[in-house]
């Protein structure tokens, strides 16, 4: 007869063990089961009441016993923590007529509270009564710096990754600058002001490699706006007052204790004397250190501009968000849902050089601070329109975001407050406002999403480059900031300097040289890790496609002239040295210096034409693209930049693109619509290298002896007085053979009075003192490496 295996009862704490080693995942469950002497389906059993078990995780309790009287339970508790976290020293005596006071306040008429009862309930909240040591209000300077003094050695041990600083913050979630200068100062305990705001606790180590998830506390336990939420970027607790307390801290330890143990961690956890943060807890991978008393203001990394930082960052989307609703004419509002993710988004664009700065100005580390781009605060023009459409009158963006720094995030309650607190949470009451707006999220389908993830892929695609992305960068070694364009193609680990000078945009700098019309590249660094090559060059103010899909157009008859007179002197420039650009469109025309000096950008298509032809059939965006380009296999050459560079001047003056085609077959459409058919001779001079759009259009037709259609003519679409239109007639020609040249261009009367005008001769010298101040064009096999920061131009 097979024998009985023998009950073994596991306590909280060997379930909470038991619960870790099946998290860590390198055992099979089998085995963990094995190990302590319990059955597979008791260990499935186990792992289902996870949560219940690390709620009531006590020492060595054997069961989960649930007391008649949990109000009481939780009120005694909850004022039993408030007086230890002010070191009033209790007893027993005191704890029992206490409990008698709450159950007579609470209708527990046959409620007694007994010695037995209060001996259950300190088992039940790991209770332990202990002599109270009371420490300083305050301290000196002469204190500190005794701390910093034997900090090395409380730091003994510990890398920089795992020593941490968690502190709180209040946060007034919903307020518009044009309600600080009622809630500046303010202490908010409660009251009005208290629906307005939340308890945030951020916390990261020393590195700044680690930024722990945002502890947000707010005052509704469900709000309205969570319905239908299944998951959020922070952890979320509440209570009355949105105040952290004991209890909060206490179950975040021991979360972030958990965390620690299953990566096989050590950690060193500094935080301040608030009276949240006393705490009686084993933790098995965290030590905890306390900063002395009153120094958070020197000592405390979190204080020293981590919290700034990111009160800076969030009044910053806030801004952005108003501004967006004023252009829009919408009203403003923001709920507790979005100000969660606003604070996770201000939270992720701290980065972690401003962590190691803050730590190391709080003495944790030897070094210098390194100065960072001033990137959280927003531009003049931006506030002033947000300061006069609600009359700030002299009110500054730094003191929108200091006006909640003196917000209480922990405090005392009072008994009625207590009991209020125990009697809504037992009851699992919603306690958010009646005024708040309730959003309601409906369920989303499966075709629902794979339809929105299409479309968000389709936005990125065409809002990146497609062979390339542009990052912001800034040269450590002068602050210098820098357009860094990252080629998408894998160049693998090792290249040599061959393989540099055939990328079209080093091959350009090299050969071209520098010119003030001519963004050219000036520098080179090659990714190692990821096989990548990044390209330096000057940081433009924004493009020309900008400025048109801002609405600036039509621009002015003076800007188009002297816009048209600087890109054609590029592309004078860039034509003599035997370069065809092949990618003239707005995008690559980029702006500078108050938006007057321009520039040519992006040579990642620019070919040289001693290369010969056939070139690349494939060039050109297609709205630019010339009819040599589009009816022959690459049979083109330079004077397809003139015919790009005319469709950018019509844009310019209208605000519209001249041709713009679904596809290429249409885009011949509309400039025969304009331009009529070519003469017959052109067409047998394209037959001869014809593409597959001359065989849709002109390969069926008879050989004529003159124009097919005359067209309706430039001067229909494009009025004689419009500005630059002595010019576009010359550019916008079917023949390459007799479109104009940009020399040819340039000496046309049109530009007579701009040559000598003061405005552009100043232009000219501040653009070619501007090129002379850039590095050196790229010699043969150089290659540039710069130590830089990255942003997306993008976001």
């Amino acid at each position: 007869m097979e024998k009985k295996r023998k009950l073994n009862i596991l306590s909280i704490s060997d379930k909470v063990r038991l619960i870790q080693l099946v998290e860590k995942g390198d055992r099979k469950k089998c085995e963990i089961a094995n190990e302590f002497n319990i059955p597979p389906n008791t260990l499935s059993s186990i792992i289902k009441q996870k949560e219940k078990i690390m709620k009531f995780n006590c020492g060595n309790m054997k069961k989960i016993r649930m007391t008649p009287y949990l109000d009481i339970d939780k009120c005694l508790l909850k004022w039993f923590t408030q007086c230890r976290d002010k070191n009033i020293p209790l007893n027993g005596t005191i704890l029992l007529e206490k409990a008698n006071e709450y159950a007579q306040q609470l209708g527990h008429t046959n409620f007694k509270a007994s010695s037995g009862w209060l001996t259950n309930w300190k088992k039940r909240h790991d209770v332990v009564f202990r002599t109270v040591c009371g420490e300083k209000a305050s301290v000196d300077t002469h204190c500190c710096l005794n701390w910093i003094k034997n900090l090395p050695d409380v730091l003994a041990g510990y890398s920089s990754n795992n020593i941490f600083n968690v502190d709180e913050t209040g946060l007034f979630f919903k307020c518009l600058p044009d309600k600080t200068l009622m809630l500046k100062g303010k202490e908010c305990s409660g009251g009005k002001y208290g629906k307005e705001r939340i308890t945030i606790m951020i916390g990261a180590n020393m590195s700044g490699t680690e930024k722990l998830k945002l502890f947000v506390i707010g005052k509704a336990k469900k709000p309205r706006c969570f319905k239908g939420i299944k998951s959020l970027p922070v952890d979320y607790k509440s209570n009355k007052k949105a105040w952290m307390t004991s209890s909060l801290f206490s179950e975040w330890l021991l979360n972030f204790d958990r965390k620690m143990k299953l990566e096989n961690r050590k950690v060193l956890l500094f935080i301040d004397n608030c009276t949240a943060h006393n705490h009686d807890i084993e933790l098995s991978s965290i030590k905890v250190h306390f900063l002395p008393p009153s120094t958070t203001s020197i000592l405390q990394p979190m204080d020293q501009g981590v919290i700034q930082n990111f009160k800076m960052f969030y009044r910053k989307e806030i801004i952005r968000r108003l501004v967006d609703n004023i252009d829009n004419n919408e009203s403003f509002s923001i709920n507790i849902l979005e100000a969660i993710r606003m604070s996770d988004k201000a939270w992720r664009s701290v980065t972690p050089q401003t962590i190691l700065n803050c730590f190391i100005k709080a003495g944790f580390k030897d070094g210098d601070i390194i100065a960072l781009d001033n990137s959280t605060t927003i531009s003049d023009d931006k506030w002033n329109f947000v300061a006069d459409h609600l009359n700030l009158d002299d009110r500054s963006f730094s003191h929108y975001v200091e006006m909640d720094n003196n917000v209480h995030v922990c405090g005392t309650w009072t008994d009625n407050e207590i009991l209020s607190e125990t009697i809504e949470n037992t009851s699992e009451s919603e306690d958010e406002p009646q005024n708040e707006e309730e959003i309601i999220f409906t369920q989303v389908t499966i075709q629902q999403a794979k339809h929105a993830l299409k479309t968000l892929r389709n936005f990125v695609e065409t809002t990146t480059g497609s062979f390339s992305d542009v990052w912001l960068c800034i040269d450590q070694n002068n602050g210098k900031k820098l357009a860094a364009k990252i080629l998408k193609k894998d160049f693998g680990k090792s290249v040599n300097a061959a393989t540099l000078n055939e990328i079209s945009e080093v091959k350009v700098a090299r050969l071209v040289g520098n010119h003030p019309f001519l963004l050219m590249v000036e520098g080179v660094y090659h990714q190692q890790e990821y096989g990548k090559i990044v390209l330096f060059t000057e940081l433009m103010k924004k493009s020309l496609y900008d400025m048109i899909s801002e609405g600036e157009c039509p621009f002015s008859a003076y800007t188009i002239k002297s816009y048209t007179y600087q890109m054609l002197e590029g592309l004078r420039y860039l034509h003599e040295k035997n370069f065809i650009h092949r990618d003239i469109k707005p995008e690559n025309i980029l702006l500078g210096w108050r938006d007057k000096m321009l520039k040519i950008g992006d040579f990642g298509t620019a070919c040289h034409v001693s290369e010969g032809q056939p070139y690349t059939e494939y060039v050109a965006t297609r709205w630019y693209r010339s009819p040599e380009c589009l009816l022959t296999r690459g049979w083109y050459g330079k004077k397809m930049d003139i015919w790009a560079m005319g469709c950018v001047i019509y844009e310019m003056a209208t605000g519209k693109p001249l041709f713009c085609g679904q596809d290429e077959n249409e885009q011949m459409e509309q400039i025969d619509w304009v331009l009529g058919y070519p003469d017959y001779r052109l067409i047998e001079k394209f037959r001869k290298n014809k593409s597959d759009v001359f065989i849709l259009r002109y390969e069926t037709l008879k050989r004529p002896k003159a124009n097919i259609s005359v067209g309706m003519g430039l001067h229909i679409v494009y009025q004689p007085y419009q500005p630059a239109y002595t010019v576009l007639k010359e550019m916008i020609v079917y023949d390459p053979n007799k479109r104009y040249s940009a020399d040819r261009l340039l000496r046309m009367s049109y530009f007579n009075d701009i040559k000598n005008s003061p405005v552009e001769y100043q232009l000219k010298a501040f653009a070619k003192l501007i090129s002379c101040k850039r590095t050196k064009s790229i010699s043969e096999g150089e290659s540039t490496t710069k130590k830089t920061k990255k942003k997306n131009l993008k976001e």
